[in-house]
Parts: structure tokens; C-alpha cells; sequence
């Protein structure tokens, strides 16, 4: 039993790559047995899977760092963010007159504190999820440059997977047809 459940916190925690591979062979099966209703419906529950389990990570990743001092280039100047735990500190508009250095210094130091995660289990304890899915989005947007601090999704996590799949699956067609209906 235990071995199962180190199985099962890998795949949810880690790389779910085993996971991948036995829905992948399944799918197959099912194709050969020419049930191709039974293998698109394993794609679309692998599908739903991967992505919930690579936003577990993400969040759970940007929840873990201390502190990113990250910067746009905008068209007033620089949008500067501090982000704690996954949660917006302090964000201004950094004038391109200005030396960036003591602008930053006097942003951090009037920025939230936040505390660290109580319990690391919860991806993200310290800000709604909502929040810290925008502030990923916009560390992700191109130009977005880091100005202090790192943060990082494990190579062999659940990202390396949802690029492969399927650009919408007939459940994210079903469900995003409910939601705008």
C-alpha cells in the first residue's frame, strides 16, 4: 500500500511520467481494439489530469519563493511587481528618468510583508489562487525581466507533458461551451 501511495504523490508532486506512460499504452489499446470513443475519453481524463496537476506545481512553486522583484517595459516606463509567496507585495511604474536601483530599494521597502506558507501542502496558502495564477501569467508574458530573485518549474514535472497535448480536448470543448452558453 505505501508503495502505491509513493506512486501517487510522485505523479501528483513530481514527474507523473509512469502515469503518462500507462494511459498513453491504454489509449493504444483501446485504438487497436478499434474502441475509439473509450481511448478519446482516456485522452480527455489524462488530459484534465495533467493540466490540474502542472497548476498544483506552478503554484505551489511561485507560493515557495520568498521574494521576485520582477519588471515590464511598459510605455510610461518600467511595471515593477514584488511578489512574496505567490502574492502581489508592492507593484509601481518604474519612470525611465529615475535609477532604477534606489526606485527598487524604496518599492521594497513600503512592500507587504508576507508571511511564509503555514502548510506547504496547500499550493497556494498565502493568496487566493486566482492571484497567484495572474502573477504567474505575467511572469511568463515575454519582456518580463527578473530584477531580484529566481523561481523555477522542475524539468521533469507535469509541464514538460501538457506540451503535448492536445490543443482542446472535447472535455475543455464541453466545459468552456457551458461556461459561455
Amino acid at each position: 500500500y505505501d508503495a502505491e501511495v509513493a506512486r501517487l504523490r510522485e505523479a501528483l508532486t513530481g514527474d507523473p511520467l509512469e502515469v503518462v506512460d500507462r494511459l498513453r499504452l491504454r489509449m493504444t489499446e483501446l485504438g487497436d481494439q478499434q474502441r475509439y470513443e473509450d481511448a478519446a475519453a482516456v485522452r480527455d481524463r489524462l488530459t484534465a489530469s495533467l493540466r490540474a496537476v502542472d497548476r498544483t506545481q506552478r503554484l505551489r512553486q511561485l507560493t515557495e519563493v520568498d521574494e521576485i522583484v520582477a519588471a515590464a517595459p511598459g510605455e510610461r516606463g518600467w511595471e515593477v511587481h514584488v511578489v512574496r509567496h505567490g502574492r502581489l507585495a508592492a507593484a509601481g511604474l518604474l519612470p525611465r528618468t529615475v535609477h532604477p536601483s534606489a526606485w527598487v530599494e524604496a518599492l521594497l521597502a513600503t512592500a507587504e510583508e508576507v508571511p511564509a506558507p503555514a502548510h506547504a501542502a496547500h499550493p497556494a496558502p498565502v493568496a487566493s489562487v486566482e492571484e497567484t495564477e495572474t502573477l504567474l501569467r505575467w511572469l511568463e508574458t515575454p519582456g518580463v525581466r527578473m530584477v531580484r530573485g529566481s523561481w523555477h518549474v522542475p524539468v521533469a514535472g507535469a509541464a514538460r507533458h501538457v506540451a503535448d497535448l492536445p490543443v482542446e480536448s472535447d472535455v475543455h470543448r464541453a466545459n468552456r461551451s457551458r461556461l459561455t452558453a
